[in-house]
């Protein structure tokens, strides 16, 4: 009696054959988080190279809880870019928050001293610590709820909660500071 065994890829097959699933996926997420072609290629690459230290963490192929896995890992890749480039300087605020041309409807008075409490924030959010920091840019400026960023951070999603508490209240403590 001969018995047909289904093939079970090694680690190499499996990390190839999620890779030809996968790839595009992930960098349709990175995309979303990294708004740059080249960065979200990386990530894509990053979140495989990263899958080599634990294949054994992927079962089943097909499973909806492999592939929840690999967007963790690449939204965890792109939190690590976003903080190395922030440690670094490389990301300023103003990326994320540029100011438009004043509308017709504004007047250049109102576009001035909207710059200027921006100037401020950012000026705030430089001098926050990061556990502060990373948490209120990835709620403000990526839209994440909480229970999203607690998990991107590994963090509670209460704690988060109360990161994003005590990061406005820095920046109201600033900006009455510098109103005064």
């Amino acid at each position: 009696m001969f018995l047909l065994s289904e093939h079970i890829p090694d680690n190499d097959d499996k990390i190839s054959i999620l890779y030809q699933k996968f790839a595009h996926s992930i960098w349709y997420v990175a995309m979303s988080y990294m708004k740059d072609d080249q960065l979200a290629e990386d990530i894509v690459q990053e979140t495989f190279l990263r899958l080599t230290t634990c294949p054994e963490k992927v079962g089943r192929i097909e499973t909806s809880q492999t592939r929840r896995f690999l967007f963790t890992i690449a939204k965890h890749c792109c939190i690590d870019v976003i903080r190395r480039r922030n440690r670094h300087g490389e990301l300023a605020y103003e990326e994320y928050m540029d100011f438009e041309a004043p509308s017709k409807q504004e007047l250049p008075l109102e576009h001035l001293v909207m710059r200027e409490t921006m100037e401020d924030i950012r000026k705030a959010l430089a001098k926050m610590p990061e556990r502060y920091q990373t948490p209120l840019e990835l709620h403000l400026v990526y839209g994440f709820t909480n229970k999203e960023i607690a998990a991107l951070l590994d963090i509670s999603p209460n704690l988060v909660g109360v990161q994003l508490l005590r990061a406005r209240g820095m920046i109201n403590k600033f900006l009455k500071g510098r109103k005064r």
